[in-house]
């Protein structure tokens, strides 16, 4: 069963934020935020295991992690 038709890719993007500013904007709220630190806490979450317990394929879920990761490694 899928409660949400949006694709994880525009997960963001259907709920009306804008991702780089958040990421541009996590340090004024949180002095220990820095996005290579963030794509290494992404890097580390288990997907495939989170996405086999709620049913889910990994496959497109892997991807928009590996697109974020690259990313926020790349400032952008």
């Amino acid at each position: 069963m899928r409660l949400n038709p949006t694709p994880p890719d525009q997960l963001c993007d259907a709920a009306g934020g804008d991702l780089d500013r958040a990421i541009t904007e996590a340090g004024t709220k949180d002095g220990g935020f820095s996005p290579p630190t963030l794509a290494w806490v992404l890097d580390q979450l288990p997907v495939e295991s989170l996405a086999a317990s709620s049913g889910l394929d990994p496959a497109p879920l892997l991807r928009v992690r590996a697109s974020l990761v690259k990313r926020l490694l790349s400032g952008g």
